[in-house]
């Protein structure tokens, strides 16, 4: 090969080779790019069931965020499985502790809980904010409330050019703390929280509430003060002690004026027992044969009363019978329930994966106490001599004005 032709042949190949070496980036970043490719395809076939799931759901992700509907998709479907929209809102509430949030570390939404607390008031009136006082608090601190007495002291006359004596007022107070209450675990197969048609979130806040209602009920109604909440009935005091078997109508007013008059004209003032007690005393009539239980009015809306005063149904009240408290009266205002932060409900993930179950568990701190001494009981014992000489002399109360049994007798 001529020389000339040799150096052309060579500049031939050298350009080649360097198309070759341009073609083989080519190659290779086009290789690179089809394994992320086939990479990215796979993950999205494995999320492919989980996005057409969130589609056909439907979660409302518009600007004002149905914590509702969100947090009824985090029941049945776990954190993971919401559009990020949905996952912020609740995020919002997660709960917060010392350790690390785990996926079922969310409270419920907000909507929820004015709900929860609702259908608690079906088994305790002791959450009714209409019956009792509520405290809802931040935290869960213990919280110090003055009180003070001062019924017993009075103004007096004095004379010219004297002085006045020294009569202090009397300064006491309550602490409420925060005990903790649970409602226990709620274990539900994934089956059943994936298949069923029913309204989760009401089963739930049903649950929860009927839980709730009878457990913290009964301490708020009967608890001891230590270690747990301080009753009403513990609470009370000692107003009158009826006969074992029955409470008359003597009793009543008995009660009735055992409790300041200071207080007993307050418009929260009314008789507290269970429904067997309402029972027993809807049949007492006075000595003209009237029913001292008098129903509703449609016409002016006035509620039931028994003497003329409202009354609550407390389920937690003892019957009528031997040493047991059946019947409260007083200002119920002065009974302050406090609660701690709103009640918590979890989603549980993890604890019990292997057998395919999620559980649910929900936490509360409540405590309460008597803040004046304006709430009075009726206790029952043996006194036979008392009710036979209720039987032999009935009471004849005073008539008002208009012809109907007063109050006072």
């Amino acid at each position: 090969t001529p020389e000339e032709r040799a150096a052309e042949i060579e500049r031939e190949f050298d350009a080649m080779m360097a198309d070759h070496d341009k073609l083989a980036e080519r190659v290779a970043r086009m290789e690179k790019l089809d394994d992320a490719q086939r990479k990215l395809e796979a993950i999205n076939e494995r999320t492919k069931a989980p996005m057409e799931a969130k589609e056909s759901r439907q979660i409302n992700v518009s600007d004002e965020i149905d914590y509702r509907g969100a947090f009824n998709e985090y029941l049945r479907h776990g954190f993971g499985d919401l559009p990020r929209e949905a996952r912020d809102a609740l995020r919002e509430h997660r709960a917060q502790s010392a350790g690390t949030n785990s996926e079922g570390g969310f409270t419920v939404p907000t909507e929820l809980i004015p709900e929860l607390i609702k259908s608690m008031v079906a088994y305790s009136p002791l959450f009714d904010e209409n019956v009792t006082r509520q405290l809802v608090t931040a935290a869960g601190n213990p919280l110090t409330m003055p009180t003070t007495n001062d019924t017993g002291n009075t103004a007096v006359l004095l004379a010219e050019n004297t002085g006045a004596s020294e009569d202090d007022a009397t300064f006491g107070q309550v602490t409420l703390g925060a005990f903790k209450f649970t409602s226990g675990l709620i274990k539900v197969s994934n089956e059943l929280l994936q298949d069923t048609a029913i309204n989760l979130e009401a089963e739930l806040r049903s649950l929860m509430a009927e839980r709730f209602g009878r457990g913290i009920g009964a301490s708020l109604t009967t608890g001891t003060g230590t270690d747990q909440p301080t009753g009403i009935v513990t609470g009370a005091g000692t107003g009158f002690e009826a006969a074992a078997t029955a409470i008359t109508f003597d009793d009543l007013i008995e009660l009735q004026h055992s409790v300041d008059s200071a207080y007993r004209r307050s418009p929260n003032t009314a008789f507290m027992f269970n429904d067997a007690t309402l029972k027993a005393l809807r049949k007492i009539k006075d000595s003209e044969g009237n029913y001292i239980w008098q129903p509703a009015s449609v016409q002016t809306g006035a509620a039931e009363t028994i003497l003329g005063e409202t009354y609550v149904v407390n389920p937690a009240m003892a019957d009528i019978g031997a040493e047991n408290v059946s019947v409260l009266y007083g200002d119920m205002e002065k009974f302050i329930v406090r609660r701690a932060r709103p009640i918590d409900i979890k989603r549980l993930d993890e604890r019990y994966a292997e057998a395919d179950q999620v559980a649910f568990v929900g936490f509360a701190r409540v405590d309460s106490r008597i803040a004046r001494l304006a709430i009075h009981a009726a206790s029952s014992t043996a006194l036979f001599l008392i009710e036979t000489w209720q039987r032999k002399f009935p009471a004849r109360p005073l008539p008002k004005a208009d012809g109907q049994c007063g109050n006072d007798a």
